[in-house]
């Protein structure tokens, strides 16, 4: 599987406003709702974590959530 920058930025905004509709969300409810794989959706993560966009609530646990930061 190889993915671009451009497509990894449009799972990003794909998360975030999925994110904007239901928040929080624990990875695997992020996999149904999107449609994406773990892979793809890992990648889109970084991407919204290094903009400062979301954090994460318990990491390392199996169902940690995704919050989206609000300015």
């Amino acid at each position: 599987m190889i993915i671009n920058n451009a497509e990894i930025g449009v799972n990003a905004c794909f998360i975030l406003e999925t994110l904007e509709e239901s928040e929080p969300v624990s990875f695997t409810e992020l996999e149904k709702l999107t449609g994406l794989g773990e892979k793809p959706i890992l990648m889109a993560l970084g991407w919204l974590a290094r903009e400062s966009k979301i954090f994460q609530i318990n990491p390392f646990k199996e169902n940690w959530e995704i919050y989206k930061i609000n300015y």
